[in-house]
């Protein structure tokens, strides 16, 4: 997947925007649903990277559905 999003700049004012999109292209199946139904948490912790969990509101957070997102 080298280059995949190499287009894609990610900071804090399209965090939400950006990431919904990674995730909407890694899950297809995810454009049937509503973008406010695609949670995105703060996982907290790194030190030199962010990392961001993404899932489907009624699935919960801990599911095989939800993908880790690190941003440098």
């Amino acid at each position: 997947m080298s280059g995949f999003f190499e287009d894609l700049y990610v900071d804090d004012s399209n965090l939400k925007e950006a990431i919904t999109k990674m995730a909407l292209s890694l899950r297809p199946k995810w454009h049937n649903y509503e973008h406010s139904k695609i949670m995105i948490k703060d996982m907290n912790g790194g030190i030199t990277n962010r990392l961001f969990s993404c899932y489907l509101e009624e699935n919960g957070l801990n599911t095989s559905d939800s993908i880790l997102f690190r941003l440098y």
